[in-house]
């Protein structure tokens, strides 16, 4: 076979190999990722700090977008005076009723605001008063026989919104039968599977949270969607004519490569509570994050925890890492994220990247905080 009939074939496959050159890994440093300064919206009595993603808006003044899925509502803040703009409050009689807790949403505009749930995978769209305007029926139903990857909607994996679709990032992807990803066609409710999983995820069994799901960052201008999965150094670069391009963007802190928890698969509730301790001891890969403004990529990461801290499935989360790519994606640097600061619920704006800071809403629940991130260059 030669090269060129090779590569016709490899694109005709999409995204099933990646025809290229061996991808070196660099670490660079010429960039940190340093805290600068605090962000705090005041918080009325009826209402507490449990998000599960925030989103900005740029209308007459800029807007941030955040949920209580808890309490079934979503409040709208103007960014700059800092006070409640709007709050969306659910209701769940009559016929603009919500009967369930949504489990997540994501924002296209005031007008188009849709709410996921995860146990039905349903999608509704409502507007800014909380009218629903349109009822989808189930995304994807997961069954052992169809091996579909399963829908979150969580700041760790935020959809993207074009051409009338919306790309959801999945997990579940060691038991899809080699798939990842999924597109929602919002005329004809269908679904289709874009991704192939990376030839990692072909060594062993991953199954768990981290390992077994993909995020995915758009840059809108470029027409080009970045997709980042928990268990590869790499990720994974797609162009708006269905090209691929893999590109090294490890962590300094994580192993060269990444190890199953094992060679054949195992029964998961079983080995549950071991799959996380395998995960929080080697570290893992997660959210990917476009900002349009300074045209940069960053990419969260999880540094290993030594065996005498593990003590709880949630540390895995523990010791989150920033990887900064340039706009080619060359590794530029690498910061880590300092405690207190939850890496899901962000957002970005022309000022910086902003974090969630959790351990400040603890001690003082009258406000929720936010860290400014911006890009410095080292000394």
């Amino acid at each position: 076979m030669n090269a060129t009939y090779a590569l016709i074939l490899c694109l005709a496959l999409f995204q099933s190999c990646n025809y290229q050159a061996k991808v070196t890994c660099s670490d660079l440093n010429d960039f940190d990722l340093v805290l600068n300064g605090l962000e705090k919206f005041a918080l009325d009595s009826t209402s507490t700090f449990r998000p599960t993603a925030v989103y900005t808006s740029e209308t007459d003044e800029p807007l941030m977008i955040i949920d209580n899925e808890e309490l079934g509502r979503i409040d709208i803040y103007n960014l700059k005076t800092k006070l409640l703009h709007k709050r969306i409050q659910l209701i769940s009689d009559g016929p603009n009723g919500i009967k369930q807790s949504f489990s997540g949403y994501f924002f296209r505009n005031m007008d188009s605001i849709f709410l996921f749930f995860n146990v039905s995978q349903q999608l509704l769209l409502i507007d800014s008063d909380g009218i629903i305007k349109n009822k989808f029926g189930s995304i994807t139903r997961w069954t052992e026989q169809a091996k579909t990857p399963t829908v979150d909607v969580t700041g760790a994996m935020k959809p993207i919104l074009r051409n009338n679709t919306i790309e959801f990032g999945t997990y579940a992807l060691a038991s899809s039968d080699g798939k990842a990803g999924l597109v929602y066609d919002l005329e004809t409710q269908t679904t289709r599977i874009p991704y192939t999983l990376p030839d990692i995820y072909k060594t062993g069994w991953w199954s768990g949270l981290n390992y077994d799901r993909v995020s995915q960052a758009y840059n809108k201008k470029e027409e080009i969607v970045v997709l980042s999965y928990g268990a590869d150094k790499y990720i994974y670069v797609i162009t708006q004519d269905g090209d691929v391009k893999k590109v090294c963007a490890s962590s300094r802190y994580l192993p060269d490569q990444l190890k199953p928890y094992s060679p054949k698969i195992q029964d998961l509730n079983q080995h549950f509570q071991q799959l996380w301790k395998h995960e929080a001891l080697q570290g893992s890969y997660s959210t990917i994050i476009y900002d349009q403004w300074k045209e940069v990529y960053y990419r969260i990461a999880f540094r290993p925890i030594t065996e005498s801290e593990y003590t709880s499935p949630n540390l895995v989360w523990s010791k989150p890492t920033i990887i900064i790519l340039d706009k080619e994606f060359r590794k530029v640097g690498e910061s880590i994220l300092p405690a207190g600061y939850y890496y899901a619920i962000h957002y970005v704006t022309p000022d910086g990247l902003f974090f969630a800071n959790r351990d400040e809403y603890d001690r003082n629940d009258d406000f929720m905080v936010f860290g400014k991130f911006n890009l410095q260059k080292t000394q």
